[in-house]
């Protein structure tokens, strides 16, 4: 593989199984937390089927859409490629959920796929394009939402169905659903989690844990040079493997977008510049509210954002710093903020 290429030259590229028991290298957990994503609505139901009869049923119906911030261009290939995939397309589909909430703001998905020789990864799918969903990231950081809760249910269950280990991961918020979910398993329970996988996702509130337990060692965390999610609340006992992206700014979140070589990930230096300014900004911001009012302020800074004409993340993009300026010049006026 060559500098530059992605998830789907890796699938291209990682033709061949570990049998009996499947190896997950930390691209196929991009792969599987990238494919939570992909919309299955119109092939319902879909447990108990290969990964591959799905994904092919959907390509013959042109039904590819991406539920996530991705390049929809770069996403159908991706599929296509995953589809045909010698290691990916048998790959049994045991649970998939998908619930949305709209007036407690709550979106939450998640997949379990039995690999061979009987271990399970499960994936939860991060956020879409909607300031709604990118809304709930912040939020997730700092309070307990419904979604974490229904995450932490959701890897017990799978935990007590099988007999094998477990992989947990996700992708923005679903890395962070999967830092809670284990996080807060019984000790009989962590056991049996062989690897975490956090992609980018905002990490736990401290006020609210102020101590994490989950062991280092089953810990992979990642983030682009470009970072704006991954470094909200950034756990130092974690600390994350920076990747390169092919993508400019923000739009490095996409996991589509990260390097891959020779089966692993393309590692920089550090984080851009400008990514370690907008989160001092952002911690100066915050700083010195107490917890109480902290759902108030995102709450208001989302309101301002929605008012000045935002409404999904290709729309404020290009305006990302002077708008949530705007916003957190009126933070002192919002009722409870402090």
């Amino acid at each position: 593989m060559e500098t530059g290429s992605n998830l789907t030259n890796y699938l291209e590229w990682r033709q061949t199984h570990d049998l009996p028991r499947l190896t997950v290298t930390v691209p196929d957990g991009m792969v599987l937390s990238e494919l939570c994503y992909l919309d299955f609505a119109p092939v319902q139901p879909i447990e108990g089927r290969t990964l591959g009869s799905v994904c092919r049923e959907l390509l013959d119906q042109g039904q590819i859409k991406t539920m996530g911030l991705g390049d929809p261009g770069a996403f159908a290939p991706f599929i296509k490629a995953l589809a045909t995939s010698r290691r990916f397309a048998p790959l049994i589909i045991l649970r998939a959920i998908s619930v949305v909430n709209d007036a407690a703001q709550t979106q939450f998905a998640a997949m379990t796929f039995l690999l061979p020789g009987g271990d399970r990864y499960i994936a939860f799918r991060g956020t879409d394009t909607s300031l709604i969903g990118w809304k709930e990231n912040f939020i997730t950081a700092f309070d307990r939402t419904s979604g974490q809760e229904a995450a932490l249910a959701y890897v017990r269950a799978e935990i007590r169905d099988s007999t094998g280990m477990v992989y947990v991961g996700g992708h923005s918020k679903g890395g962070n659903l999967a830092l809670y979910a284990c996080e807060l398993l019984p000790a009989n329970e962590r056991e049996r989690v062989l690897r975490l996988d956090d992609f980018d996702g905002p990490g736990l509130c401290p006020d609210l844990f102020p101590e994490l337990t989950f062991p280092k060692a089953k810990v992979q965390r990642f983030i682009p040079e470009y970072d704006i999610v991954g470094q909200i609340f950034e756990s130092v006992q974690y600390p994350a493997t920076i990747v390169k992206s092919t993508a400019k700014g923000i739009w490095q979140h996409d996991l589509l977008s990260w390097q891959i070589k020779d089966g692993q990930v393309v590692q920089a230096a550090d984080t851009a510049p400008d990514s370690k300014a907008f989160h001092r900004w952002l911690d100066r911001s915050l700083s010195g509210i107490p917890l109480s009012s902290r759902a108030k302020i995102i709450d208001g800074i989302f309101d301002s954002l929605q008012k000045q004409g935002y409404k999904t993340l290709q729309d404020l993009a290009p305006h990302q710093r002077e708008a949530f300026q705007k916003a957190l010049e009126h933070k002192g006026k919002w009722k409870g903020a402090k």
